[in-house]
């Protein structure tokens, strides 16, 4: 099941963000830097709840949250409204099931309907999933950032910028 995260899903959600973190050196932070506390995060929700520029969602398998999803705005000002960002997660247990392509065609449909023309996410270089997920989805690398991560073992690791543009025929 699919469906946008509720205020009471926080503690579920803390925990699921703190399991992600710890099994994948491809997301933005180490576990231990990601520090909301359970209201902080409840309030998280219900501003996304509440933002028609944004939505957060949670896949669930048999009532445990299993994944999440979101998309916002990709920068502030009228001059980059037409822009949002992905950003998206699956314990590793549950990825290659198809529910990273279910969650992501979620945002695709409703990003237009929230004002957006196009998508954007970073990927890490070395996430051969999540990129082969990205393209055949219609997201093409548009840029890079070298060394966009430095990890704790001391490597650094290119992000790749990726588009999907949302005309009417490539939706």
């Amino acid at each position: 099941m699919l469906r946008s995260l509720e205020r009471g899903d926080a503690a579920a959600t803390l925990s699921l963000v703190k399991t992600v973190y710890s099994e994948s050196e491809f997301l933005a932070r180490y576990p231990e830097e990601f520090t909301l506390s359970l209201a902080q995060e409840e309030d998280w929700i219900g501003r996304k709840l509440t933002d028609d520029k944004a939505v957060f969602l949670a896949s669930f398998v048999d009532g445990e949250e299993v994944g999440m999803c979101e998309l916002s705005p990709a920068a502030n000002g009228r001059k980059a409204a037409h822009r949002g960002e992905v950003a998206i997660s699956i314990l590793s247990s549950f990825q290659s099931l198809g529910l990273g392509s279910a969650m992501l065609s979620t945002l695709i449909t409703l990003a237009p309907t929230m004002g957006y023309s196009q998508i954007e996410l970073s990927v890490s270089q070395e996430n051969v999933k999540a990129k082969g997920l990205y393209s055949k989805l219609g997201f093409e690398e548009t840029g890079r950032i070298p060394r966009g991560f430095h990890l704790d073992d001391g490597r650094y690791v290119d992000l790749l910028h990726m588009v999907r543009i949302l005309e009417p025929e490539r939706c």
